[in-house]
């Protein structure tokens, strides 16, 4: 592009982040103050981050308080006349950032070429730059005595905190399933798998409602159902109330005191869900951004991944696609020091094989999910001879960095109230 073309295409794009808020979550991945040329939008680039960063929306008014050039004031109020289609948004941050790199490689190859040393040493250097190439990260290497010292630092930080400040590790709600991974800590994404029918959700419900009841907000993508479901199970794990009485109004007669109480005390749980179908993984992460900002949401569950919509109409692979939305939500959730958990669906390796173990590449597209995840577990409901199922559900902790690998972790199961215990 010339500069002329350049400068439609930078505002263009600035223009359809102020017009819309839902074009952010469009174009979060490929954002960022370098892929600009000019200096004015830039500036309103990194007031846009800041913006986002502190959960606000971007709105004119208080992007003009993170601004001070003239010259980019002004271009915020030519931006906010809107040139562009707000539907070209990725478009158009898409060829701001091909541009970028674009540069970015012109000018590698004019410095290697400028060099007086060895060819070859300069060329394999050359190499190594080009492919480093990526919009927002820094390469910088950090010693390991700097790395030693943040360590301790966050260690002794953690030591200081008692169970009613707010401490970065949060616990799971099962102190057995802690033993073995500490609990949830922000960024850093937990994923629990099984085939259909052997407990995901029911574990879901069980971490909502515990981190409910201790006051920690929560936020719920629930995909497969519907808030009511949520709300029936969640009571029936809860206050003990049988699963089979919502299936209609007519069974219940015997349990409305129960369902008062349920009613009464649940209401004050800061558990918030979302159960919008056909959701892509750029919507999911605007509306973490909206949770944490209105509900001060400090853990996200995710049940389940298989329901995201992660090619959004692309011609991208599916296990790219997948990638992607796996490090979008874990990335997410760091920006925002919130706990990120999700749950994933089995495919049907594990039961052809005769020893009927799981391993990680029984998930479904299981090298990307795997590639994100730090603590990775599989679960399953054990049946006695008679093929009845014996009221344990486990979990096999295959992956679990900085614990032990392949522990397991063995939770009661109800089926009355589709409810887990200890």
């Amino acid at each position: 592009m010339n500069l002329e073309e350049q400068t439609i295409v930078e505002k263009s794009l600035l223009g359809c982040l102020l017009l819309d808020e839902e074009a952010w979550h469009h174009i979060s991945d490929v954002f960022s103050p370098e892929i600009f040329i000019l200096p004015e939008h830039r500036e309103i680039a990194v007031g846009m981050l800041q913006l986002v960063k502190e959960g606000l929306p971007i709105d004119s008014t208080l992007l003009l308080k993170r601004t001070e050039s003239p010259e980019a004031r002004r271009s915020c109020f030519e931006a906010a006349q809107g040139i562009g289609v707000t539907s070209n948004a990725r478009y158009y941050a898409l060829q701001l950032r091909d541009d970028f790199l674009r540069r970015k490689m012109r000018l590698a190859v004019i410095k290697a070429s400028e060099k007086q040393g060895d060819v070859k040493e300069e060329l394999s250097k050359l190499i190594n730059d080009l492919l480093s190439l990526e919009v927002g990260k820094k390469n910088e290497a950090v010693s390991i005595g700097d790395a030693i010292l943040e360590l301790g630092e966050r260690l002794e930080r953690e030591a200081k905190e008692d169970s009613s400040s707010e401490s970065s590790l949060i616990s799971t709600g099962f102190q057995t399933l802690d033993n073995f991974v500490g609990g949830f800590r922000p960024g850093v994404p937990h994923v629990y798998a099984a085939r259909p029918g052997m407990g995901k959700s029911s574990l879901a419900i069980a971490f909502a409602h515990s981190l409910g009841s201790r006051g920690i907000p929560v936020g719920v993508f629930w995909l497969e159902d519907t808030t009511q479901d949520f709300a029936s199970r969640f009571m029936s794990h809860g206050w003990k109330i049988p699963a089979t009485k919502f299936r209609h109004g007519s069974r219940f007669n015997d349990q409305w005191d129960r369902f008062g109480t349920a009613a009464e005390q649940g209401a004050r749980y800061p558990v918030h869900i979302d159960d919008v179908h056909g959701i892509t993984i750029e919507e999911i992460t605007y509306r973490m951004r909206q949770m944490h900002r209105k509900f001060g949401c400090r853990v996200f569950i995710l049940d389940h991944l298989g329901e995201v919509d992660v090619q959004a109409g692309s011609k991208e692979r599916n296990d790219l696609a997948i990638g992607r939305a796996m490090k979008m939500y874990r990335d997410t959730a760091k920006d925002l020091k919130a706990c990120p958990i999700v749950f994933a669906q089995m495919n049907r390796q594990s039961e052809r094989r005769t020893d009927g173990a799981p391993k990680l590449s029984d998930l479904d597209e299981s090298g990307k999910i795997e590639q994100a995840a730090r603590v990775v577990g599989f679960l399953d409901r054990p049946k006695d001879e008679s093929g009845n199922f014996t009221g344990t559900l486990n979990i096999l902790l295959k992956k679990n960095t900085g614990g032990p690998p392949d522990a397991m972790v063995k939770l009661k199961w109800n089926d009355l109230y589709m409810s887990l215990g200890e």
